[in-house]
C-alpha cells in the first residue's frame, strides 16, 4: 500500500480579543487576512498551497473513481431543465438551461395567456442571460434576482471573484441600461 501523505497542521499562536466583557482565544487568527479577499500574505499563502498540495495527493489513488462517479452522476441529468412558469405582477416568468448549459437563462412574457413553451412563444424574452454575465469571468455566481411590481426594474446581484462578496446592479427592463452606480460588496 503507497505511503498516505500527512495534512499539514497548521500552527497556534496565543491570540485573545475582548468583546463586550467575553474574552475569546483564537490560536488561528493568523489564518485571516486583514486584506481579504485580497491574501497576500506569504504564511498564509505557504498554509493554503500545503492543504492544496495534501488534498490532490490524497485524492489521486481515486481519481478514476472520482471520474466514473461525475460522469454518471451527469449522466443522469436532464440535458435541458426548466422551472414551472410562475406568474408574479403580470408576467410569466421561467428558467432555463439549455443542453450543455452551466447557467440559466431567465425568461419572462406578459401573462395575457396561460404560458406556452418559451421555443415556441414568441413573446417569451431574455431577462437575465447568466452564461452571458459570466463569459468574461473565471468564476460566476448569481446570486439573486428580483423585479419590480411594475415590471420595469431588475435588481441582481452577482459575484465574479468567489469571495462570495456581491455586486448588486439595477437594470431598467425598457432600456437595457444600468440604473445608478452598482453597490458593491453585499450579501447574496
Amino acid at each position: 500500500m503507497p505511503d498516505r501523505p500527512e495534512p499539514p497542521v497548521a500552527r497556534r499562536e496565543p491570540r485573545t480579543y475582548t468583546h463586550h466583557g467575553v474574552t475569546l482565544e483564537d490560536p488561528y487568527a493568523w489564518l485571516r487576512d486583514p486584506d481579504y479577499p485580497d491574501v497576500k500574505d506569504q504564511n498564509i499563502l505557504d498554509y493554503l498551497t500545503a492543504e492544496n498540495r495534501y488534498f490532490e495527493a490524497a485524492l489521486e489513488p481515486h481519481r478514476s473513481l472520482v471520474d466514473e462517479l461525475f460522469a454518471e452522476l451527469k449522466a443522469r441529468e436532464p440535458e435541458t431543465e426548466s422551472a414551472v412558469p410562475w406568474r408574479e405582477h403580470g408576467y410569466w416568468y421561467q428558467w432555463r438551461f439549455q443542453a450543455g448549459a452551466q447557467y440559466r437563462t431567465w425568461l419572462r412574457a406578459p401573462a395575457t395567456h396561460a404560458p406556452a413553451p418559451a421555443e415556441t412563444d414568441p413573446s417569451w424574452t431574455v431577462l437575465l442571460d447568466e452564461a452571458a454575465l459570466a463569459a468574461s469571468h473565471a468564476y460566476f455566481d448569481l446570486g439573486g434576482l428580483s423585479v419590480s411590481p411594475d415590471g420595469r426594474f431588475l435588481a441582481a446581484s452577482m459575484d465574479t471573484t468567489g469571495d462570495e462578496r456581491y455586486v448588486l446592479s439595477i437594470t431598467d427592463l425598457t432600456t437595457g441600461t444600468e440604473v445608478g452606480t452598482p453597490i458593491a460588496d453585499t450579501h447574496g
